[in-house]
């Protein structure tokens, strides 16, 4: 992940990586549940969170109340291929009425 995307957007926050769910598992709720687990502990700690997500990715977090920041591209030029990934940078911000 580029260096300007961290420090623009993820200053201070917690940040949810690695949450990925096996795709013979997908819809059942896994996902939400792993990622409402780390939001009650970002609401204790009183913290903001921060998540890189894939398109398909960021239609959970949107709907746990995080916003799309900015969306963002990742060249992976592997000698055989070069691919394109496409990313968004998602905060969820604590309400004020919960800080």
């Amino acid at each position: 992940m580029t260096a300007h995307i961290l420090a623009r957007y993820f200053r201070g926050c917690m940040m949810l990586d690695g949450l990925i769910v096996d795709p013979d598992y997908r819809d059942r709720g896994f996902g939400n549940r792993l990622c409402t687990h780390g939001l009650q502990i970002a609401m204790w700690d009183k913290v903001s969170v921060g998540v890189v997500a894939t398109d398909e990715g960021s239609k959970m977090y949107s709907s746990l109340g995080f916003e799309s920041r900015e969306r963002f591209q990742l060249v992976d030029a592997a000698p055989w291929k070069e691919a394109t990934l496409e990313f968004h940078a998602m905060r969820w911000d604590l309400a004020v009425e919960e800080a």
